[in-house]
């Protein structure tokens, strides 16, 4: 049997109705956020080390092993993760661990940094991939590459822009600062991304 082809109409009507899902937009809401993050420890990664730790090459080597490994873990728990919680609630409590963690950055002395860069890397790779995962099964086949080129553009928009700031600031902030000023921004993003939630589902029950 010879399957008919989608009709271009179709394709763009799917297409428009997942641009203006509030769940797909939350989807790539909580990837932004999380790349960001990601984009942010590395940028000022190197600076917190030798600027604010006053630690070696060797010591910026081994925080960068410490994000691998947690990614790795991240991976892998996911299916273990997915079973206990809803996506959203994960997402949100992701997002607001990461926030956490950033802040804790700030006060805790140099022997926990490498756990708190293990947790970083296990909750940046547990939410990504969570996020793929979420928007393959949710998503049309006919739209998932469109859905995937605007989740990953706004992403890189919202990373350059942290990085200008962060380029902008320069030496005027310790880089524990910045991190502590964007987990106070990725706390206020969740409440907005609660908020979202809440919204959606009311108009489903009325």
């Amino acid at each position: 049997m010879r399957l008919q082809p989608v009709s271009r109409d179709v394709r763009f009507a799917k297409i428009s109705a997942a641009q203006l899902d509030p769940s797909l937009r939350r989807l790539i809401g909580v990837y932004a956020l999380l790349y960001t993050s990601a984009v942010l420890v590395s940028v000022m990664g190197s600076s917190f080390v030798f600027q604010e730790q006053k630690g070696t090459a060797a010591d910026f080597g081994y925080l960068e092993a410490a994000w691998s490994a947690g990614s790795l873990i991240g991976a892998v728990s996911l299916f273990r993760i997915e079973r206990a919680m809803s996506t959203h609630v994960r997402h949100l409590m992701l997002l607001g661990l990461t926030a956490l963690v950033l802040m804790a950055l700030a006060s805790l002395p140099t022997p926990w940094t490498v756990i708190l860069f293990v947790a970083l890397g296990f909750l940046y790779n547990l939410g990504r991939v969570s996020v793929e995962v979420t928007l393959q099964s949710h998503v049309s086949i006919y739209l998932l590459g469109r859905a995937k080129g605007i989740m990953h553009s706004v992403a890189v928009v919202l990373g350059l822009l942290i990085f200008g700031i962060a380029a902008a600031v320069g030496d005027r902030a310790f880089p524990s600062t910045i991190f502590l000023s964007f987990g106070v921004a990725l706390l206020v993003s969740i409440l907005c991304l609660s908020v979202g939630v809440i919204q959606t589902r009311e108009k489903g029950e009325t």
